[in-house]
């Protein structure tokens, strides 16, 4: 599967310590590592959904406390690296095919010449996914004193001095590249476009989520995740309200409301259903009664669960929705806010 690789490299002649790696890298929500596999790791970010593959050197896994010997002689011959004198990537102008030769088998590459650390961005995805990719990635240089390099698409020499890059121009390679797949894939119904606005509210939100709930908890209000959802046949956002749960709610495509009856029978119990919404139809009957917040995308924050309005409390049991299996949990691998095949 193609990808947009970024390269950790190591600086000069200097040699590459494993445990500083291991450090850095344990400070990151990675998935742990299969057992089979120990080299490759994947990063996800359960607040923006962004995900990565990273794959390191096999040496840099082993119990030894030795510096080790990878320099930068093992530079795939279509990157450049980022030097520190650069305001930018230093990149290569080569045009790579980005299809994966069948016999070509990487697993089989020596380990030492490999890249200290790998990391494959999937493409098809919102931009955000290599905004995230390369914070995470001028992190871990920064820490353990490695250097950056990217896959670069272009049409100049490939002999041709590599010149400095901005992160714009990274961009621009990353729009280019997924051009040229988009023109060898087969069925480009799959592709859902997104427009900048909804993948800024999608992002914003998942990046804020963190500070929101640090805010909100001692009021024992929860900030309640996006995540997208497949429903008739596209993405959608979505997210998970529970009615007697005071909660600060995003504005998303559709809701799924666990709505709690009030109490019933001698043990009171609360009967809870559940149910798919349209964002509209909680909008309006909550609004009312909620505070609205717009930074950084438009929230109701409702606390008042312990005595809620009776006309609330009436518009809830109202409600009518779909069953919740019309909508089921997915990743955006698919999503794009690139509007590709329209130009020469």
């Amino acid at each position: 599967m193609a990808t947009f690789d970024i390269y950790l490299l190591p600086k000069d002649e200097r040699s590459v310590t494993p445990n500083t790696v291991r450090a850095a890298l344990n400070e990151l929500p990675l998935v742990p590592p299969n057992r089979e596999d120990p080299a490759r790791l994947v990063y996800r970010n359960p607040d923006t959904t962004v995900h990565f593959s990273v794959l390191l050197n096999p040496e840099l896994i082993a119990d030894e406390d030795e510096p080790l010997d990878l320099v930068n002689t093992m530079i795939p011959d279509h990157v450049d690296v980022l030097s520190e004198s650069s305001s930018g990537y230093r990149v290569s102008s080569r045009t790579e095919d980005y299809e994966q030769d069948e016999d070509e088998d990487e697993d089989d590459e020596d380990p030492h010449e490999l890249p200290p650390i790998t990391v494959h961005v999937p493409l098809f995805v919102p931009t955000f996914f290599l905004v995230e990719s390369i914070q995470v990635v001028e992190a871990l240089a920064a820490t353990t004193e490695l250097d950056v390099a990217v896959t670069i698409s272009g049409d100049a020499d490939a002999d041709e001095q590599p010149e400095p890059a901005t992160r714009a121009e990274v961009l621009a390679s990353w729009e280019r590249v997924h051009r040229h797949c988009y023109e060898k894939l087969g069925d480009k119904q799959r592709l859902q476009l997104w427009d900048e606005e909804k993948c800024a509210h999608f992002y914003d939100y998942g990046i804020a989520r963190a500070q929101l709930q640090e805010e909100l908890t001692p009021d024992g209000v929860e900030v309640i995740p996006i995540q997208p959802a497949r429903h008739e046949g596209e993405t959608k956002t979505l997210c998970v309200w529970r009615s007697d749960q005071p909660s600060l709610i995003p504005r998303t495509d559709l809701i799924l409301v666990q709505r709690v009856g009030r109490p019933r029978g001698l043990l009171r119990r609360k009967k809870v259903d559940e149910m798919i919404l349209p964002t509209e139809a909680i909008w309006k009957i909550l609004s009312p009664f909620a505070e609205s917040r717009y930074e950084p995308i438009p929230m109701l924050l409702y606390r008042n669960t312990q005595e809620p309005p009776a006309q609330l409390l009436t518009d809830i049991e109202e409600l009518q929705g779909e069953p919740v299996d019309k909508a089921k949990r997915t990743e955006l691998v698919g999503v794009t806010d690139l509007e590709l095949g329209e130009k020469e």
